[in-house]
């Protein structure tokens, strides 16, 4: 297990746009689960309702673990993601 906490920096927050390239992203690590977790909400980050769910925004630190046999790689390219400010 990797973790990694980020701050959205996105003016919109984490919205459905971000949602769906990480989603997409993420295809290819279907045997390593990335978890996003903001306070006491956590999701599966491949699952756009879970995700939506957490409604965060712009400013607030969440939490990025994932598990699995390709988890530093996952969680290198959701930290990518979600830094890149969309």
């Amino acid at each position: 297990m990797v973790t990694c906490k980020i701050t959205i920096n996105n003016t919109l927050g984490l919205h459905a746009r971000p949602i769906a390239l990480l989603k997409k992203a993420l295809k290819d690590y279907k045997n390593t689960k990335v978890t996003v977790k903001k306070a006491n909400k956590s999701a599966n980050a491949q699952n756009a309702y879970e995700m939506m769910f957490l409604d965060v925004l712009c400013g607030e630190e969440v939490e990025i673990i994932a598990e699995g046999p390709h988890e530093k790689e996952a969680l290198e390219l959701t930290v990518k993601i979600f830094s890149e400010n969309f």
